[in-house]
């Protein structure tokens, strides 16, 4: 008989012991869970053992290995999405197949002697036979349904008390027929409880439960956790036989450490070898003391579970102190307290009931601790496309932007300064922008709180409001928050990394009561933005111009035209057949009609270089390294110059001073100035255009990325090719620049041709490139069939 244990969770609730261990390996009397488990199969002569992965599965992969030193084999099914506990159990289906298998959380232990319920299973010629204890608080657990012999007639999952039909809980250990495993989806998410069970109930399957004898604990949250560990310790489980013990109720792995002869040791005790007890201290009854911990002088630790440091004069009972965790002198914890790894409490902190300290947070000395400090693994934040994108509450939470907040602080030279802050209208990015203006405040910073609710226009308060960063959180599909520098320009990609540490390493600084920054509100906003980008354009000379649109960035533009002297027609845009314009959202994009040509996004930008260069001859602009190289033919053509960011010297600095090339109402202005001034149409200025196509693919990358850029840049090497921001390749017809993302497991191709299928075939031929450098094997079945059987470019 085969076994597969699900290992995969990531034991939220088991948070902060889990913060940066897999749940399956908590320790147990100094051995992980998991172990405890292998070792039980094992000794039912169960050696072949599936394991399901997807939570930090390289720990438990190098604490198991190939199961040889526990004289089993161990096989490893590691899941890219959460798959259910069916579904992780289908994926292992051709290890399975053949013979009745057993299933079994890789976080619970027991007692049972499951060759018991295997005859049982194959006695009813079961389907499923899923193994039953009865608990007294069952609300947190799947409860069943049985007739007399045994037969399943319902399950309901985590009941309510007014729900509650018997004491008898799924322990979500099953022994399971291969006929089932066709009964699951392959590749996506399916539960036993939710899913595969009442389908079989409802095709009248045979599906049983047999109530087990014996201990059984889920590990499910820290108090479980902590009261499975004195369950082992009391004998209530049978984990410690292998373990020696002396006449007094102490166990220890291999001997006891030589202890002061003041100390009061009251049984059952579990003391690590590398364990020290100082002088005077009182350990016990029911005490782990692991391999880091620590018990200083004159201190009385009882019911706890301690790997890190406790000070002299402490009390600690009913706690939980993970490893590196240390706990100042004359400190107290109150029962349920948990301490997670790296965490410092001061001297004389109070710590109360059921409070849970996340890893590496520090505690100032003779703080009392009434809630949960939730730290997690410190905060994390990576900027991708120049913005930290994420949900609320998950990547982008109120907490992460204080903490941003009070780093962004440390980046303005000289100290703390003044700051703009500002969002999109909807409760969830106004919430987080509050949090970003308290972290500043914190900081020390002077707080501009304005009411331009567009990014672009966010940008500019930098210079309205003489600010050295303006934060922007903008509400699109996603949460995105934008910095931008005193220039208006989002902070370069070294102030991006450096921001990511800081904000990963805790490095915000908070400053006394007395010199907090002030939060000012900054209104009109808009009209301010609008006033700025009508000054940089020309006299409208009665142009009719209609705007599309109602969204605050094209109210922005029509306060704009009108106070250049543009005309706006009374009717809609949609009925206007003149020159219309409407801007995306953002504020940095837009697009431009004539009714005989329409142009957008890259093409709409072309138009404004033209009209630059054409208005002002000898013209330089600076772009971002990325920009179309058809704007360099269209600068030579016309007698200017493209200086990229990143490239040329004196780019960053002439960026600064050109907002028409990244702000869609300045670039808008200037292109209407120039029509306005020269007479010339949009259809004759469009003509003027250079062909250029782009094409953009974003493929997986299920590999190291850095190594597949690496393969992918020595393969190019006989090519014209930049390594400015990525890899841009210069080919025949066109160019091509490859980029890894930052934040997901893909790359970005990118590819550009004076003619539109050209494009899309070099994007392709790229894309196929890179996915066969990341998994030669697979590269033809993850390919889009449109993609299959191009040629590779050369190389």
């Amino acid at each position: 008989m085969k076994a597969c244990i699900l290992a995969g969770g990531e034991g939220r609730r088991l948070r902060p012991l889990t913060s940066f261990l897999p749940k399956p390996l908590v320790p147990v009397l100094g051995k992980p869970v998991l172990h405890h488990i292998v070792e039980r199969l094992k000794s039912f002569g169960i050696t072949e053992m599936a394991v399901t992965l997807m939570y930090l599965p390289e720990m438990i992969k190098n604490s198991l290995g190939d199961g040889s030193d526990m004289g089993v084999s161990i096989h490893y099914f590691t899941e890219e999405t959460p798959l259910g506990t069916a579904g992780g159990v289908k994926a292992c289906q051709t290890f399975l197949e053949g013979d009745d298998f057993l299933v079994i959380s890789g976080d619970g232990l027991c007692d049972f002697h499951l060759p018991e319920a295997l005859a049982f299973h194959r006695q009813k010629k079961a389907d499923v036979t899923v193994i039953l204890t009865p608990q007294s608080q069952p609300l947190e657990y799947g409860l069943v349904q049985i007739e007399d012999d045994g037969r399943i007639t319902r399950f309901a999952e985590k009941p309510a008390w007014g729900q509650v039909f018997s004491n008898l809980v799924n322990t979500g250990i099953y022994i399971i027929s291969p006929r089932v495993l066709s009964e699951i989806p392959t590749g996506r998410f399916y539960d036993f409880a939710k899913d595969l069970f009442p389908k079989l109930l409802a095709a009248g399957r045979p599906v049983y439960g047999i109530e087990m004898k014996g201990y059984w604990c889920d590990i499910g949250d820290t108090d479980a956790y902590r009261r499975c560990v004195i369950d082992a310790l009391n004998g209530v489980i049978s984990l410690q036989a292998a373990l020696p013990k002396n006449e007094n109720g102490i166990f220890g792995k291999e001997g006891m450490p030589i202890l002061p002869k003041d100390v009061e040791l009251i049984p059952p005790l579990y003391i690590a070898p590398s364990a020290k007890i100082m002088p005077g201290a009182k350990v016990g009854p029911n005490v782990v003391l692991g391999p880091s911990a620590y018990v200083g002088e004159d201190s009385a630790v009882a019911n706890s579970l301690i790997d890190g440091s406790v000070g002299a004069r402490c009390e600690a009972d009913g706690v939980i102190l993970c490893p590196g965790a240390v706990v100042g002198a004359g400190s107290t914890l109150a029962e349920g307290v948990v301490v997670g790894g790296g965490a410092r409490l001061g001297d004389d902190c109070h710590v109360s009931q059921g409070v849970r300290i996340f890893p590496d947070v520090a505690v100032p000395a003779g703080t009392r601790v009434r809630h949960t400090i939730v730290k997690g693994s410190a905060p994390k934040v990576v900027f991708d496309n120049n913005v930290i994108t994420g949900r609320y509450g998950h990547e982008l939470s109120p907490d992460i932007c204080v903490a941003v907040g009070q780093a962004c602080a440390g980046l303005v030279e000289g100290g703390p300064a003044r700051v703009a802050v500002g969002s999109s209208k909807s409760a969830d990015a106004t919430s987080l922008a509050y949090a970003l203006a308290s972290g500043l405040a914190s900081a020390g910073c002077q707080v501009f709180f304005h009411d331009i609710p567009f990014a672009a226009g966010a940008a500019a308060m930098s210079k309205l409001a003489s600010c050295s960063l303006s934060l922007f959180m903008e509400n699109d599909e996603n949460l995105n928050l934008h910095i931008f520098d005193r220039n208006g320009i989002a902070i370069s990609s070294s102030v991006q990394r450096k921001l990511e540490g800081m904000v990963a390493r805790g490095e915000g600084n908070m400053v006394s009561s007395l010199s907090a920054g002030k939060i000012t509100a900054f209104t009109g906003g808009v009209e301010y933005y609008a006033a700025l980008a009508a000054s940089q354009g020309k006299a409208g000379r009665g142009l009719s111009v209609a705007v599309h649109g109602g969204h605050p960035a094209a109210t922005a533009l029509a306060k704009s035209l009108t106070a250049a002297g543009f005309t706006l027609p009374m009717q809609p845009a949609l009925a206007f057949s003149g020159l219309t314009v409407s801007v995306a959202r953002s504020g940095f994009a837009f697009a431009v009609s004539d009714g005989n040509v329409r142009c957008e996004g890259p093409r709409a930008l072309a138009l404004v270089l033209l009209a630059a260069f054409m208005d002002e001859p000898g013209l330089k602009i600076a772009l971002p390294y990325e920009a179309p190289r058809a704007f360099d033919v269209l600068a030579a053509q016309n007698g200017g110059e493209i200086l990229r960011l990143g490239r040329d010297e004196g780019a960053g600095q002439l960026y600064a001073s050109q907002p028409f090339t990244r702000d869609a109402v300045f670039g808008a202005l200037k292109l209407l100035s120039f029509l306005s001034s020269s007479g010339s149409s949009l259809s004759t200025l469009a003509s003027m255009l250079p062909p250029f196509f782009e094409h953009v693919l974003e493929i997986p990358c299920e590999s190291d990325k850095s190594a597949v850029m690496r393969k992918l840049t020595e393969s190019c090497r006989s090519m014209s090719c930049e390594l400015v921001g990525g890899l841009r390749i210069c080919v025949d017809g066109g160019y091509v620049r490859i980029t890894p993302s930052a934040s997901k497991r893909t790359l970005k191709v990118a590819a550009e041709s004076f003619a539109e299928e050209l494009a899309r075939e070099l994007a392709v031929n790229f894309a196929d490139r890179a996915m066969r450098f990341d998994k030669p094997a697979e590269t033809m079945e993850k390919m889009p069939a449109s993609a299959q059987g191009r040629g590779l470019p050369p190389s």
